[in-house]
């Protein structure tokens, strides 16, 4: 029996050689022995990964290509224990960008060891936060510039974060909120200048400041680079994130939309 059936019986994609080789392209030759020995929970976790870069990659499924084997390793090492809703979007966000014509952009391990030092709150924040730094951004401003991106720094409310974030009973969002900010900030992936707390502490910094506690964050260029390969794009580059022609898909969690752009005094 072909091992990727034998390992992929009743899964969607690793249960189809057909949509498993337009997903990779000869790179799928790998998976067959890679997967034998992965218990069906790990087979099912990557079978979520797959489907997702299979429905980013849209019409480009059809067409010739190959995802490098580097790339591959790195989401089966990684996406095998993953059951994380988000986290398996990113990285079957990260394996559809990866298709190329000639699979030699790895580009996608770069991407994939910076997910794997994220946790769960920091990549649901990178996230909502990326959302609507798009949504509330200046249309067609160059954030690879510092000023466009000190410009396009925006209030998030505490009350926004909060529902997006989805915390339990058990969860303190107050610790969870400085190991999101220290955590992204570390990486790159929010800029060096935030500042979070109540109206009066923001307004030191910010005259605008709306009537009530929350988040104040500048963009990078590494982290719309990161939202915009979890989405399956690698076109664009990230300092054409505001511009048209990128378009904000439909939020993958709950986002109010609400965000306001700020200035500094």
């Amino acid at each position: 029996m072909d091992p990727i059936i034998s390992v992929g019986t009743g899964l969607a994609v690793l249960g189809s050689k057909d949509i498993l080789v337009k997903v990779l392209g000869p790179t799928a030759d790998y998976v067959g022995d890679e997967l034998r020995g992965i218990v069906e929970k790990c087979n099912i976790n990557l079978d979520q990964i797959f489907i997702k870069a299979k429905n980013k990659l849209g019409d480009q499924l059809e067409k010739d290509g190959a995802v490098s084997p580097r790339v591959l390793k790195s989401v089966i090492d990684e996406g095998r224990f993953c059951e994380d809703e988000l986290t398996a979007e990113y990285y079957g966000g990260v394996l559809a960008s990866s298709k190329t014509k000639n699979g030699r952009d790895d580009r996608g391990v770069c991407y994939m060891e910076l997910i794997k030092c994220l946790s769960v709150y920091q990549l649901r924040s990178h996230y909502l936060c990326y959302f609507l730094f798009k949504k509330n951004g200046k249309a067609n401003t160059n954030i690879g510039t510092a000023i466009e991106r000190e410009n396009n720094t925006i209030f998030i409310p505490f009350k926004t974060f909060t529902k997006s974030m989805e915390f339990s009973e058990s969860e303190e969002h107050g610790i969870i909120l400085a190991h999101v900010i220290a955590g992204l900030v570390t990486k790159g992936l929010l800029g060096s200048s935030y500042s979070y707390g109540t109206q009066s502490h923001l307004k030191r910094t910010y005259n605008d400041c709306p009537e009530e506690g929350g988040i104040i964050l500048e963009p990078t260029v590494l982290g719309a680079e990161l939202f915009l390969w979890a989405e399956g794009i690698n076109t664009i580059e990230a300092s054409a994130f505001l511009t048209s022609e990128f378009r904000l898909p439909k939020p993958i969690i709950p986002i109010s939309d609400k965000g306001t752009l700020m200035i500094k005094k």
